[in-house]
């Protein structure tokens, strides 16, 4: 497939970024479906279309980073932390959306601007953010990392040792 063909020629490092935003994702939809189920009824189709869109959203942050953002600025903001809290953001933004059009629309509604709506539903869902960068960034950490902490593990085991019974590593010492 000619899918399957382009993410194989990506770097390593890119692949895993890749892999722990749609871990993110997955992550992020779950956790959105369960404060759903918990004040609405559990829905599995909407379960499903909350992780779809939490996977394109993180999938769409890693890789705009990792097209467009800087190897000099890579130590102060790796793409895993932008992956993580702008893939939250950009979540809770996809998610309010409908939500905000239908609410400026409605009739009911105080006389405010778009702008004075828009920012006051968003301080409103600061805390969906914060709890879903809580979510997301251990997540892509532990992508990002998994080849550091195996090369750590291989360093400290370091080579086999020696067996007293065999007979060859006695003859060598």
């Amino acid at each position: 497939m000619k899918v399957i063909s382009t993410v194989e020629k990506l770097p390593e490092k890119s692949r895993v970024d890749l892999a722990g935003a749609i871990a993110a994702g997955i992550g992020a939809g779950a956790v959105t479906s369960v404060i759903d189920a918990v004040y609405q009824e559990l829905n599995p189709m909407a379960s499903a279309n909350w992780i779809i869109l939490a996977i394109a959203t993180y999938l769409t942050v890693a890789s705009l980073a990792q097209r467009f953002w800087p190897n000099s600025l890579e130590r102060s903001a790796p793409v895993w932390v932008l992956t993580g809290f702008f893939g939250s953001v950009l979540f809770v933004v996809a998610r309010l959306m409908p939500s905000i059009i239908t609410g400026w629309h409605d009739s009911f509604r105080l006389d405010r601007s778009l702008t004075e709506y828009i920012s006051t539903e968003f301080g409103a869902a600061s805390s969906a953010i914060i709890v879903l960068s809580f979510v997301t960034l251990p997540i892509t950490a532990t992508f990002h990392y998994r080849g550091f902490v195996q090369a750590i593990k291989g360093w400290h085991k370091g080579a086999e040792p020696l067996s007293i019974l065999d007979e060859t590593a006695l003859r060598r010492r």
